[in-house]
């Protein structure tokens, strides 16, 4: 018990420094004046694009069928931070509309040499709103999407890194983005990036109509059926001239049956 206490005043001692003065753990990413930011990379690099499918006119007809055979999916864009730098980082995201947008996780720490991803999920009812507006192709807002990015020093890690308890190191990171979120006279500010958002509304293309046989009538007879080969024959399918010919009539037919008949008497062989 005792053990757990001095872990609980650990985490409670640092919450309590950090909201003194974050800046003393804290550094702003260095910034290059046409690369970006050194030692993080980020994907996408400029913008947000969210996919949306509109359903076919079958679909909104029948909209209890389309979701049981095509659920639909949730409208979200993977974020992408790779640390390349040798110390932690620590983030945390934000956007201008906290309704519509929710990004998991919201704030967090990356180690060195690894990547986070951060997955930015689209409101359900923002997109159905999409969908009724009727609008396809290409879609341009006002949305933004920022991050707010700061190095840690070594320090603080080594602080961090004797905290077992998985809430208390929660409340710790969280107490990290509440005291970079005020404001204090000649203090360090993070380092922010920013994403604007867009959307690709695509229609869905309607199903293909079932193919039908033509019933068409030539000379009287059906034509034959094609299985897609040059000089095809079925045995079972009866094979009507083409159009534009004619059927032999019997008399050729006798003819055709007579020239197959052998030439000159047969013979019998009597076995000696």
């Amino acid at each position: 018990m005792r053990v757990l206490a001095n872990k609980t005043m650990s985490a409670a001692r640092l919450i309590e420094q950090i909201q003194q003065d974050v800046s003393t753990y804290t550094d702003p990413l260095d910034q290059h004046p046409t690369d970006g930011l050194i030692g993080l990379q980020v994907f996408p690099s400029r913008d947000l694009t969210f996919n949306v499918t509109r359903p076919s006119a079958q679909e909104m007809q029948h909209p209890h069928i389309a979701s049981a055979s095509r659920p639909s999916p949730r409208t979200g864009c993977a974020i992408s931070l790779r640390n390349s730098l040798n110390q932690r980082l620590y983030f945390r995201f934000k956007t201008n509309k906290d309704d519509r947008y929710k990004l998991r996780p919201k704030e967090g720490i990356v180690r060195p040499n690894s990547v986070m991803t951060i997955w930015a999920n689209v409101n359900a009812n923002y997109v159905q709103t999409l969908l009724r507006s009727g609008r396809t192709g290409a879609l341009q807002c006002n949305d933004v999407v920022l991050v707010a990015l700061v190095k840690l020093s070594e320090e603080f890690c080594g602080l961090y890194d004797t905290i077992t308890d998985i809430a208390h190191k929660s409340a710790v990171v969280n107490a990290l983005g509440e005291s970079l979120r005020v404001f204090r006279p000649n203090a360090r500010v993070p380092t922010w990036y920013k994403w604007h958002c867009s959307y690709v509304i695509a229609q869905l293309p309607e199903p293909s109509p079932m193919p039908t046989l033509s019933r068409k009538v030539f000379n009287g007879k059906q034509p034959r059926v094609s299985y897609g080969f040059e000089h095809e024959t079925d045995p079972h399918v009866h094979s009507s001239p083409s159009f534009g010919e004619t059927e032999p009539t019997t008399s050729t037919a006798t003819a055709q049956q007579q020239s197959l008949k052998p030439v000159g008497p047969l013979v019998r062989v009597v076995g000696l």
